[in-house]
């Protein structure tokens, strides 16, 4: 864990799905499609070491920089803030 006075400077939350990240979204300071490809990056690399059909996975950017992984969420209860719906709903070979 984190010590008690690291700031987080943003959050994220990435839907997983199949193993790949499907999409991304920053909230807390505000939503916007995550654009963050190092934070992608990690989502992705941690997705590979999973064997889990589809989740959200929250991370963070601390104000140093670094990136930590917050939770992980089941699919079907988890919020999706501004992630790109259409791309969610193809991952699942659902045409729109």
């Amino acid at each position: 864990m984190a010590p008690a006075n690291t700031i987080i400077r943003s959050e994220y939350r990435f839907v997983i799905i199949n193993n790949r990240v499907v999409t991304g979204s920053q909230y807390v300071d505000q939503m916007e499609i995550c654009e963050d490809y190092a934070l992608r990056h990690v989502a992705q690399s941690i997705a590979n070491k999973l064997d889990l059909r589809f989740y959200t996975m929250d991370l963070c950017r601390l104000e140093n920089g670094d990136i930590k992984l917050i939770e992980l969420n089941s699919f079907e209860s988890a919020g999706w803030y501004e992630c790109h719906i259409p791309s969610i709903i193809r991952a699942f070979g659902i045409s729109i």
